[in-house]
C-alpha cells in the first residue's frame, strides 16, 4: 500500500540568468525527462529543484554536520552547489517557483524547523558516492562535493547497514526488487555475476563474483556500466520496500541524472523499467539523459497515449521490454496514463544562454526541429547517414 504523502510543492521552476541558463521554464508531469549537451544547466536546474523542494531539511542537515555560511549566499553557493559554485546567482538571476518569484538569499536565511527529506537525489558520477564499493558518509570526502552527492551517499551508508553481513550478496537479493526487473538487470548489466559484501580489516567493501563463485573483484575493477549501476541500486533498495509498502515515508519526487551512464542499449531498456515501477509506486520522477535510446522508450509511453488501438498494457510493455505479461506488469496499467513532460535545454551559441524547448510530443513530423530531432538526439545519427549515402551517390 501506499504511504501518504505530501504532493510535491514544486510543480513549476523558472529560472533565468542561473549559471549557463538564460531562461529554463520547466511544469512537471509524473515523469519529466531533460535533454540537451552537457553544461547547458541540467545539473543546475536539478539541484535547484531539489533546494526549494528540500529546503529546509537541508538547511538542518547542513548544521548538523557543522557546515555554516554564515548567511552569505555566495559561501551557501559553493556549500549547496558546489566549490567554485558561487558565480551561479547574480543580479539578473530571476528564480520563480509556481511562478511565484523568490529570493534566494531570504528564503534560506528564514528556512528553519523540522521537514522530512520530500526529494531523493541520484546524481550523476554515482560511483564517486562510493569508497570500496560502499556509500560514503555525508563528510567523507576530500573535495568540496555537492550537497546531493553527500546526501545521496549518506542515506544509503546508514540504509545499508543492516546488510554488513559476512558472505552477503548484494544483489541479487531476494524480495528486493520485483523478479521481472531483477532478471533483467541480473542479466544484461552484471552479466549473472554476483554483488557481495567482504570484511576486510575492519572495513567492509563491495565484490563482484563474475561467476557467482568465490573468486570475486573489487567494484572498481568492474565494467563502467557496472560501477555507475551499483549505487543506482543502492538507491532502489531503499527506494522500493519489500512487502505491501509501496514507497518511503515522506519521499515523493525521484531525481535521477543520467541513468544510462556505461550501460549498452538493452541494459538501458532494463533500467528504464525500474523507472516504471517508480512511477507505479507513486513517486514522481524527474530525470536527465544523453541516451536516444532512453528517449525510445518514454516515446514508446507517448505513442501508447496517443494510440486508438485497443492493446492490452500487459502485451505492449512485454514485447517493448522483452518480458513476460506477470503480475508485476499488471501493476504498471495506469503507469502508462501517468503525465510524460520533455524539455530540450538547447543552446544559442554562446556560454550561459541555454534555453528551454517543451518537446513532450516527440513529433518524429513536427515542423519544429527541436521536436522533431528530439532535442537534437536524433539529428546525430541522421547526419552520419546522409554522409555515408554521399559515398553511394
Amino acid at each position: 500500500m501506499p504511504l501518504l504523502q505530501k504532493k510535491p510543492e514544486v510543480n513549476s521552476l523558472s529560472l533565468e540568468n542561473v549559471g549557463p541558463i538564460k531562461h529554463a521554464d520547466i511544469k512537471f508531469g509524473d515523469l519529466t525527462v531533460l535533454v540537451g549537451p552537457q553544461a547547458t544547466g541540467k545539473t543546475v536546474f536539478l539541484q535547484t529543484l531539489k533546494l526549494f523542494e528540500d529546503i529546509r531539511s537541508i538547511i538542518r542537515n547542513l548544521k548538523a554536520n557543522d557546515w555554516y555560511w554564515d548567511k552569505d549566499l555566495s559561501t551557501f553557493l559553493q556549500v549547496y552547489y558546489g566549490e567554485g559554485m558561487d558565480y551561479l546567482i547574480n543580479d539578473k538571476s530571476i528564480i520563480k517557483v509556481n511562478s511565484k518569484q523568490q529570493d534566494l538569499q531570504a528564503y534560506i536565511n528564514k528556512s528553519y524547523g523540522k521537514q522530512e527529506t520530500n526529494c531523493f537525489y541520484i546524481p550523476a558520477q554515482r560511483y564517486t558516492t562510493l569508497e570500496n564499493g560502499w556509500p560514503r558518509s555525508f563528510n567523507n570526502y576530500i573535495e568540496r562535493a555537492p550537497y546531493v552527492m553527500r546526501e545521496f551517499g549518506d542515506v544509503l551508508n546508514s540504509r545499508l547497514q543492516p546488510y554488513r553481513q559476512n558472505n552477503k550478496h548484494l544483489f541479487p537479493m531476494e524480495g528486493k526488487i520485483g523478479k521481472a526487473i531483477r532478471a533483467g538487470l541480473e542479466s544484461s548489466i552484471f552479466e549473472n555475476a554476483k554483488l557481495s559484501i567482504k570484511q576486510d580489516v575492519g572495513n567492509y567493501k563491495i565484490e563482484l563474483s563474475p561467476h557467482g563463485g568465490i573468486e570475486s573483484i573489487p567494484l572498481n575493477a568492474a565494467s563502467a556500466g557496472q560501477r555507475e549501476f551499483a549505487p543506482y541500486l543502492y538507491g532502489l533498495y531503499y527506494l522500493l520496500p519489500a512487502g505491501k509498502i509501496l514507497n518511503i515515508r515522506g519521499v515523493n519526487t525521484v531525481i535521477i541524472e543520467e541513468l544510462e551512464m556505461g550501460l549498452h542499449p538493452k541494459a538501458i531498456g532494463d533500467a528504464f523499467l525500474t523507472v516504471l515501477d517508480l512511477l507505479s509506486r507513486g513517486y514522481r520522477v524527474v530525470m536527465s539523459t544523453h541516451s536516444p535510446v532512453m528517449i525510445d522508450y518514454a516515446w514508446a509511453l507517448v505513442e501508447y497515449q496517443k494510440s486508438k488501438k485497443n492493446v492490452p498494457v500487459e502485451t505492449y510493455l512485454s514485447d517493448l521490454f522483452e518480458v513476460k505479461a506477470t503480475d508485476w506488469i499488471s501493476r504498471l496499467n495506469e503507469t502508462v496514463k501517468k503525465d510524460i513532460k520533455l524539455y530540450y535545454f538547447k543552446p544559442t551559441g554562446k556560454y550561459a544562454s541555454s534555453v528551454t524547448t517543451d518537446i513532450s510530443s516527440l513529433d518524429l513530423f513536427a515542423e519544429n526541429d527541436d521536436v522533431s530531432s528530439w532535442g537534437d538526439l536524433t539529428s546525430f545519427s541522421t547526419h552520419v547517414g546522409e554522409v555515408i549515402s554521399r559515398l553511394a551517390d
